[in-house]
């Protein structure tokens, strides 16, 4: 099962609403070029889907959260 985590930096869509990005963890299962630095990664754990992951993050106070265009595009809606 594939491991993810959060971007706890907080990034604003082209509307300007907050919202929270999600990646797959290591860094080496994600090409995105805005992957957090292990200092802004907060590990949401191991889980069956990018769906699941979304919803951890959300009821761990990351709200809006999203699923990055690169690793978890089934999730991406921003």
């Amino acid at each position: 099962m594939p491991e993810y985590v959060v971007n706890k930096t907080r990034q604003y869509d082209d509307k300007g609403k907050l919202y929270y990005e999600v990646h797959l963890y290591p860094k080496s299962q994600c090409a995105s070029p805005d992957y957090p630095m292990m200092e802004n990664q907060h590990r949401i754990g191991t889980l069956n889907n990018c769906k699941e992951a979304l919803a951890r993050a959300e009821a761990m106070g990351y709200k809006k959260a999203d699923g990055c265009y690169y690793c978890c595009r089934e999730c991406h809606k921003k």
